[in-house]
């Protein structure tokens, strides 16, 4: 397992366990959530404002990476191209005669 795997393992190992001492420090806070595009929310429990925003921030994640996954696929759909058309071109230049090759050195 490589380092940067590890770090990153210990801090999400971290975060939810920073999560699960402060849900069980404040079972009952109550909070009042006034939202951009949303109508304001009173009395709503902080465990689930927190659960919301998690759950909201891992799916806005999940998106950012499956377009990104997206991207690299098609990156190597065309880089898998250019090699299968590097590879014709070089397998053609192997299979030339060499009389052929000859006489196209000499007239240049």
């Amino acid at each position: 397992m490589s380092l940067l795997r590890a770090i990153r393992m210990i801090l999400v190992a971290a975060i939810v366990l920073g999560a699960i001492v402060f849900t069980v420090k404040n079972p009952s806070q109550r909070v009042r959530l006034d939202l951009v595009f949303f109508p304001v929310r009173e009395n709503v429990l902080l465990i689930e404002a927190l659960f919301w925003a998690m759950l909201g921030g891992g799916l806005v994640g999940l998106s950012f990476a499956g377009l990104k996954l997206l991207e690299l696929q098609t990156q190597v759909g065309s880089e898998r191209r250019a090699r299968h058309r590097l590879q014709s071109e070089l397998t053609a230049l192997r299979n030339l005669p060499l009389e052929d090759a000859e006489s196209d050195e000499g007239g240049v």
